[in-house]
Formats: structure tokens, sequence, C-alpha cells
């Protein structure tokens, strides 16, 4: 389990270092798939701001529990997602190590 856990924390500097990806101005520039998500992750962040200050704005909403609804809302979303294999997560749902012991937390 430590070392699942150090190579999850390293594994993101690992291919940054050997995809010299930090050597570029836009590493993602005329890759249509990166710009079609970066489009839509821009446009359902709009939305969120406006439906945020349609109620009133931030201190409004979280008092309301407007945004604490929706953050269950998208976590159960997300689950349901992982548990029907809808999405997958790479060593949790896919290819997971058999005889692993979960990983406490916190709740």
């Amino acid at each position: 389990a430590a070392f699942a856990r150090r190579v999850a924390r390293n594994a993101q500097l690992i291919m940054a270092n050997e995809s010299h990806v930090d050597h570029v101005a836009d590493p993602a520039h005329g890759s249509g798939a990166v710009e079609a998500l970066t489009s839509d992750l821009c446009e359902a962040a709009w939305a969120e701001l406006q439906a945020i200050e349609a109620e009133g704005g931030v201190l409004s909403s979280l008092r309301d529990g407007h945004i604490q609804q929706r953050v269950r809302a998208a976590a159960v979303q997300r689950g349901i997602a992982f548990k029907s294999g809808e999405r997958a997560m790479i060593g949790a749902t896919l290819y997971p190590l058999k005889g692993e012991r979960p990983v406490e937390t916190l709740d």
C-alpha cells in the first residue's frame, strides 16, 4: 500500500519529466479532443456560476444549501458511474490489485 501511494503521488511528476511537456508553451495546442473538453468545462463552469448568481451569490447559495446539494448530487452520480462501469479509475475500478486492503479514511 505504501508503494501504491508513492506511485500515485509521483506518477504525474514522472510523466511531465519524461514527456518534456513543461518545455512547450501550450502542450495541448491543436489537440481537438483537449480543446473540446476544455470548451465543455468552461461552458459548464459558466452555467454553474450563472446559477449561483441567480441564487443571490456565493454566500447566499452556501447559506441556503444549494451548492452543497449540487456537490452531493454530483458525488452520487459519479459513484453510480463508477459502480456501473460507465466511468473507470485505474487501480480502483479498473485493474484493481487483488488482495490489497482498502485505505483507511476519515468519515
